[in-house]
Parts: C-alpha cells; structure tokens; sequence
C-alpha cells in the first residue's frame, strides 16, 4: 500500500473547476480594466512597467499555489520541471525576443477574430487568455494559471493601446519583460545548482 495515498480534493469534484476559473478570469478581467482603465492614459513606457508589475505579482502567487496544492495532493511527488531553455544568446533571443513577438501576433489575431464576431466582443481578452494558457499548458501543465493572468492583462493592454496604433507594442513589452524576468531566474537557478 502507498505510504502517501492521494488526499481527497477539497472542492469535491473537478467538474465545476471550469466555471471557477470562468468566474475568477471574469472578476479579473473588471479588477485589471479598472486598473488600466479604458482608453489609454499616460506614456506607453509607464503603463508598460505598471503592467509588467501586476503581470508578475499574480502570475507568481499562482505558480506557488499550484506547486502548494500538488503537494497536497501528492507530496513525495516532485513537481515536473518546465521543458529546459538553452542559456545561450540564441535561448535568450528566442525566449525574451522572438517568442514575445510570435506570442503577441497570435494574442492580436485572436483579439481582433472575436472583435469581429458579436458574441465574443465582450470575452474578448479573455478567450484570447484562455487559448494561448491552454497552448502553454500542453507545455508544462502548471504554466496554464500564471499564463491565464499574463495573457488577460496582455490582452487588454491590448485592447486599450490599439485604438492609438500601439497595441502590439503595449502587449509585448510587458511579456518580453516577463520572459526576461524568468530568463534570468532560470539562469540563477542554473547557476546556483553548478555551484
């Protein structure tokens, strides 16, 4: 018999965890509008800062609550890592340059596809949050939450700076800076773990 059999979840079943992930995305999406507001206000440069800020504070509280609540459920299990990232020039272009830029197109094409569609104008961050946190996901399952986060508040940094021509910019900087951010953890890391 397994010493550390799995605890019963304390939600009951999973089948309701889409509505609540629906239900926080939607408060989350009405707390960042407020935020940001509507229209853009201020320099690109300041919003960009304030928005890598409530990218990341969030975005790293739910990374430790998915790592906290996996132990719960299995605490001789050891989270599996991210998929490793060359620490090269060539890994820092592709993760801090390159993939903001492909990552923002795609944020921009699902944006302005549900613009288009009546139905999906007021969900539009949203589902362009949901797709791409799913795409992370099929990656490494615990990116799905903090991507979640990142990508509502990309797409609606989005949405606000587009309507001045600077929504592509407005969306990436705040994820290169992110990328960024976590490049150069995963360069401690490995700095730390040679050592």
């Amino acid at each position: 018999m397994d010493k550390h059999p799995l605890r019963p979840s304390p939600l009951g079943s999973w089948s309701g965890l889409p509505f609540l992930v629906a239900a926080v995305c939607s408060v989350a999406g009405q707390w960042v509008a407020t935020v940001f507001g509507r229209a853009p206000r201020g320099r690109l440069p300041s919003y960009g800062a304030k928005a890598f800020v409530v990218t990341m504070v969030p975005a790293l509280a739910m990374s430790g609550v998915v790592v906290l609540v996996s132990l719960h459920f299995d605490p001789t299990r050891v989270w599996p890592r991210p998929p490793d990232r060359e620490l090269t020039l060539s890994g820092f272009l592709a993760f801090v340059v390159l993939g903001p830029v492909v990552e923002t197109l795609a944020l921009a094409a699902i944006v302005e596809v549900s613009l288009r569609v009546p139905r999906l104008k007021r969900v539009a961050a949203h589902l362009c949050a949901f797709c791409i946190a799913a795409l992370h996901a099929a990656v490494a399952p615990m990116w799905f939450f903090s991507t979640l986060w990142a990508f509502l508040v990309f797409a609606h940094a989005y949405l606000v700076w587009r309507r001045v021509g600077k929504g592509f910019v407005a969306a990436m900087t705040p994820h290169a800076a992110a990328n960024l951010f976590a490049f150069a953890s995963l360069c401690l890391d490995a700095g730390g773990r040679t050592a």
